[in-house]
């Protein structure tokens, strides 16, 4: 009895073994299939008229860590590809614009029509002799593209907008924007876009700062500026103090 009580005991926990190995790879099996995409051949149901992206071609992405800009890679883009996608996604168009990855990430807004996509440069295109992220001139451009026909996307207009613009956001009349730029002396930029025109820019000063020493630019410079998006009024991020400020854009703002 002894002997077979043993055998059976072996032989049953062979068993239980034999079905532990098989729930754990029932269990594998089914955390695999429950991580994939319900089709992963489906795109995603994006809602909207298209999709718009840019890219900068200045530097490769370990200039962040050495400074190197490595071997240029062709010029900055806006691209566009429109919805809904197909079974095979493709790109629709791009069209060179100056843009920078040396940025927050606001580089880039639509009109409330969806007609105009509006781009800031950040930093200028890179010079032949151009070789770390230093030696790239900074930029002072927002340029304006037309992409009521996302297949032949055209820049119709340019504006200066003070040095280093770090982004750029539409009010919600679709008629006024706004940028946080490095300019020293008056970092909040406001300009018009109507018609296909952009007006004159008025330069405003932050208010309500005084300089810390210890902070880069010493703290009296904008990183983002952000529309209400019913309400005239803007939100003024400042990073280094870790503060926003809030202004009615009329009067807070000067105008």
């Amino acid at each position: 009895m002894t002997v077979i009580f043993r055998d059976f005991g072996t032989l049953a926990m062979l068993h239980l073994k034999r079905l532990s190995v098989l729930w754990i790879a029932v269990i594998t099996a089914w955390v695999l299939v429950s991580l994939q995409p319900a089709d992963a051949q489906t795109p995603p149901n994006f809602q909207g008229r298209y999709i718009a992206a840019i890219s900068d071609a200045d530097m490769r992405a370990y200039a962040y860590i050495d400074g190197q800009l490595g071997e240029p890679r062709g010029t900055d883009q806006l691209s566009l590809v429109t919805l809904p996608l197909p079974s095979i996604p493709a790109l629709t168009s791009s069209i060179e614009v100056s843009n920078s990855v040396i940025n927050p990430v606001y580089s880039l807004v639509a009109s409330q029509d969806g007609n105009t996509i509006f781009v800031a440069e950040t930093k200028e295109p890179r010079e032949p002799e151009d070789q770390l992220i230093s030696d790239l001139d900074l930029g002072t451009t927002l340029r304006a593209v037309d992409v009521s026909d996302p297949a032949a996307p055209r820049v119709i207009a340019e504006v200066e907008v003070g040095i280093d613009p770090q982004g750029v956001d539409i009010d919600a009349s679709g008629t006024t924007l706004a940028l946080a730029t490095k300019d020293p002396n008056a970092p909040l930029t406001f300009v018009t876009f109507t018609n296909g025109r952009f007006g004159e820019p008025t330069q405003l000063p932050m208010q309500g700062f005084s300089p810390v020493a210890e902070f880069p630019d010493q703290g009296m410079l904008p990183h983002h500026v952000e529309w209400h998006p019913t309400a005239d009024m803007i939100a003024v991020n400042a990073n280094f103090r870790g503060q926003v400020q809030f202004f009615p854009s009329r009067a807070g703002c000067g105008w």
